[in-house]
């Protein structure tokens, strides 16, 4: 005997929890869920049945349930560095003239901020 495609759950909160849910535990709690629809169907009503039915696959989403990913890379910094080491180097050779104006400008402005830290530490001492 097929179910009334009418007192079907929300195929929307259906997809949600195929979606986020783990696959070992799917099965068991689509079941209990659907089985608590049909029964708040015949008690409550179709459209409290789906409001209900909703809330509880929103309720159960939880991080113990939650689907693992299955492609999940290891953070390694030395990669994320050699990659900014990369792009800096292409961006250098491109914009040479540019670059240069950068890189002298950042050099003159640490000599200055030495001299001024050296010169202000001289004041400040005493003999």
């Amino acid at each position: 005997m097929h179910p009334d495609p009418d007192n079907l759950p929300p195929r929307h909160a259906t997809r949600f929890l195929h979606w986020y849910c783990h696959p070992d535990l799917l099965d068991e709690v689509e079941g209990d869920l659907y089985e608590l629809f049909q029964r708040r169907v015949e008690m409550q009503g179709l459209w409290k049945a789906k409001l209900l039915y909703w809330l509880n696959v929103l309720m159960f989403l939880h991080p113990d349930y939650i689907r693992k990913r299955k492609h999940t890379y290891p953070i390694n910094p030395t990669a994320m560095f050699k990659n900014y080491f990369k792009v800096s180097m292409r961006n250098i050779l491109k914009y040479k003239i540019f670059s240069f104006i950068n890189v002298f400008g950042l050099a003159v402005a640490m000599s200055v901020c030495m001299l001024i830290i050296l010169m202000l530490a001289d004041q400040k001492s005493y003999d």
